[in-house]
């Protein structure tokens, strides 16, 4: 995240493609929200596991059927559309402090759910509370929401119509 958008300016986080859809400043904003909404869930999720003995036995991850779905939708080439409620409606300011600053919360929730079987913690996404799969998954699924955007945030980056320093 720091080496692709990092010294990026104004200019070039507000950025939109000439064919539409998001810039960088967006895609870093969509992330953040994303993020966001795992906060106050999974914090719980990891105490009442390593309350109720739910310890790792050396079993190897196994993804839950909609975990399974959810990362191969996001690993897939095909464009998923976004909840409304992620939908970027501007560029806010530290936005790529904000987004390293979710990853580094993600890390942490990885970190302290070690030692857990986490093929047996299963929670609800907060994006959607129907929806359940387990702790191994929606670090999965973050992990590679991000990394799917990202990947677009570096194409973007190497556009010729992107704003250079110069121009910011």
């Amino acid at each position: 995240i720091q080496e692709l958008a990092g010294s990026l300016g104004k200019a070039q986080l507000e950025w939109i493609p000439p064919e539409g859809g998001w810039g960088v400043g967006k895609i870093m904003e969509h992330l953040v929200s994303s993020t966001e909404m795992y906060y106050d869930v999974l914090p719980a999720y990891i105490q009442k596991a390593r309350q109720s003995g739910k310890l790792d036995q050396g079993a190897e991850w196994k993804r839950s059927m909609m975990g399974n779905f959810l990362i191969k939708s996001i690993e897939g080439p095909r464009k998923v559309k976004t909840f409304k409620r992620f939908d970027p409606k501007q560029v806010g300011d530290r936005v790529i402090e904000r987004m390293l600053e979710c990853q580094s919360r993600v890390a942490g929730f990885i970190r302290d759910a070690d030692g857990l079987d986490l093929n047996k913690v299963r929670i609800k996404s907060p994006a959607l509370g129907l929806i359940r799969y387990n702790l191994a998954d929606c670090f999965a699924i973050m992990v590679s929401h991000a990394d799917r955007h990202l990947g677009r945030v570096e194409e973007l980056t190497k556009m010729a119509e992107f704003p250079t320093t110069a121009a910011v």
